[in-house]
């Protein structure tokens, strides 16, 4: 007898499979907050950071802007970090 697959297990396959783990993360590893502008295409999402804190998946390769204008193009295995308020990218 066969099984059809539903969608959902197609969505749990993607979500568990290697492919899903390729996203930007960012941590903020100041002692105070930051708003932190992601772009991806044509869409801008503001996101707020609080102090010591860490944001998995922001995006799939996306530009990354701090409230003071500083920004950087972040791969999609890019490890951001905010250190002194300063936007530093890990490859």
């Amino acid at each position: 007898m066969h099984t059809p697959i539903s969608a959902a297990m197609i969505a749990v396959a993607f979500a568990v499979s290697p492919l899903s783990v390729l996203a930007t993360d960012v941590q903020n590893l100041d002692q105070v907050g930051h708003v932190l502008n992601v772009t991806s295409g044509d869409e801008t999402v503001s996101l707020q950071l609080e102090a010591l804190s860490e944001r998995e998946g922001v995006c799939d390769g996306c530009i990354l802007a701090l409230e003071d204008g500083q920004s950087l193009l972040a791969g999609s295995e890019d490890l951001i970090s905010i250190i002194d308020g300063k936007l530093v990218a890990e490859h």
